[in-house]
C-alpha cells in the first residue's frame, strides 16, 4: 500500500514498501497496532517512526495532519462538548457484549451534543468514534480530538445485540 501524497507519512519521507516497526519507540506488529498508536495522537503532534526500508532500519519524524490536511489541533471535539460522563467497560462486560472493549455512557447532561443531537440513552457502549476503535476514556479523548466537524459514534446497548450509529455535527 502506498502513502497519501498529501499525508504526514509522505511529508516525512515514508515510501511505498516501507514497513513501520515502531511509533514513538513502541513496537508495532500489525496495521491495527499502527492505527491504534496513531489514533492516540492528534493533528499537530510530532511522531517518531522507525521503519524497515530495503533491509535496513530508518528513523523519520512526521507531524500529524487532520483529515483536511490542517496542521493545528483544536478543531476536534472534546469529551466535555459531548456532555456526558463515561467509564471504560470491564473485560467481562466487553466479553458479554461480544466487543473488544468500549466506553459506557454513565450519564447524559442537558445541553451537550449527545443530548441535543442524538437520542442516545445512558448505558450505551461506545466502540468507535469516527471509525477509530475506543476501549478507554483516554482513547475516547484521543479519537474525539481527531474529529473535524461531522463524525459518527458507533456502539451498542447491553442486551440489544445490535450496532447503533449516532451522527454528530459540530458545524
Amino acid at each position: 500500500m502506498g502513502t497519501d501524497p498529501a499525508g504526514a507519512a509522505a511529508a516525512a519521507g515514508v515510501q511505498k514498501g516501507d514497513v513501520i516497526t515502531e511509533v514513538n519507540g513502541s513496537a508495532v506488529h500489525s496495521g491495527s497496532e499502527l492505527s491504534e498508536q496513531i489514533a492516540r495522537l492528534k493533528p499537530g503532534d510530532k511522531v517518531a517512526l522507525t521503519l524497515q526500508r530495503n533491509g535496513s532500519a530508518t528513523k523519520v519524524e512526521a507531524t500529524l495532519k487532520g483529515k483536511l490536511g490542517n496542521m493545528t489541533a483544536g478543531n476536534g471535539s472534546s469529551v466535555s462538548a459531548l456532555g456526558a460522563d463515561f467509564a471504560a467497560l470491564s473485560r467481562q462486560d466487553a466479553a458479554r457484549l461480544g466487543v473488544s472493549g468500549g466506553v459506557q455512557v454513565q450519564s447524559i447532561e442537558d445541553g451537550g451534543l449527545l443530548d441535543e443531537q442524538t437520542n442516545m440513552k445512558e448505558g450505551f457502549v461506545i466502540t468507535r468514534v469516527g471509525g477509530i476503535p475506543v476501549r478507554s476514556v483516554e482513547e475516547l479523548k484521543a479519537a474525539l480530538a481527531r474529529q473535524n466537524g461531522n463524525y459518527q459514534i458507533e456502539g451498542t446497548y447491553p442486551g440489544s445485540g445490535k450496532t447503533y450509529y449516532y451522527g454528530i455535527n459540530e458545524n
